[in-house]
């Protein structure tokens, strides 16, 4: 009985680690050693239907001294596919040195990664910058990079309760199961988090991770009840109410 629960709750414990989300690499480039060289603010969350002011500045590449004028800059916007959905055209300086960029909020409508590339051009010299950021909810981290700390989270506790659950004597039957399914449940929840993050649904999203940290509050007060019973702190009840 002992060796069978061991190899379930392992089980569980490693198959949270399939569902979890690949990073995306987030990779710049930009001219350095000769012609243009554009800086801009670093970005890397946006909030989902939200329009964006982006802000380049543009220097010698060789001397650094700061441009003021050039013939031509574009910007050109990726979606999360892959797809080229905006174009903008801007040479005009703002405050003497910065060149602004205003995407609006119908090209961030869902959530996931982009990316742009801003080029610009002056005689025969040119120069560009591209680089990635993520449109999320709130601006802040996405949940699925949150769901990857849950699932490493989830995955200490399973190691925990398996430890737990392994020690437990046979007449400890109903607790074992408990634990067990608790152990499941939590498997399936933390994969369908990522599913509703991709369909951006923030009200499900909420749910089911409320769900699921009021779920382990009562796995660890059982846990915690248990316990003190067991020392005698707790009066009244069998082992495995």
């Amino acid at each position: 009985m002992r060796k069978i629960t061991l190899f379930f709750i392992v089980l569980l414990c490693l198959s949270s680690i399939v569902y979890a989300e690949p990073p995306f690499l987030v990779t710049e480039s930009s001219s350095t050693t000769l012609g243009l060289q554009i800086e801009y603010p670093p970005i890397t969350y946006l909030i989902q239907n939200q329009p964006k002011k982006f802000h380049f500045h543009i220097f010698n590449a060789t001397t650094g001294y700061p441009i003021t004028a050039v013939d031509n800059c574009t910007f050109h916007l990726y979606s999360t596919k892959g797809s080229h959905i905006f174009t903008a055209n801007n040479s005009a300086f703002s405050d003497v040195y910065d060149i602004e960029i205003i995407v609006n909020e119908s090209n961030f409508t869902t959530p996931g990664f982009y990316s742009y590339i801003f080029q610009c051009q002056r005689g025969i010299y040119g120069g560009f910058v591209s680089t990635t950021l993520e449109v999320t909810y709130d601006g802040f981290e996405s949940s699925a990079t949150r769901n990857i700390y849950i699932q490493l989270g989830l995955i200490a506790l399973c190691f925990f309760i398996l430890l737990f659950a392994y020690k437990l004597e046979d007449e400890h039957t109903i607790l074992k199961i408990f634990l067990l399914v608790s152990s499941f449940t939590s498997i399936i929840l933390v994969p369908l988090l990522s599913i509703i993050h991709e369909r951006a649904n923030r009200i499900a999203y909420n749910f089911v991770l409320g769900l699921l940290i009021v779920f382990w509050l009562y796995v660890i007060g059982y846990f915690i009840y248990w316990v003190l019973k067991k020392m005698n702190l707790i009066v009244g009840g069998s082992d495995d109410e």
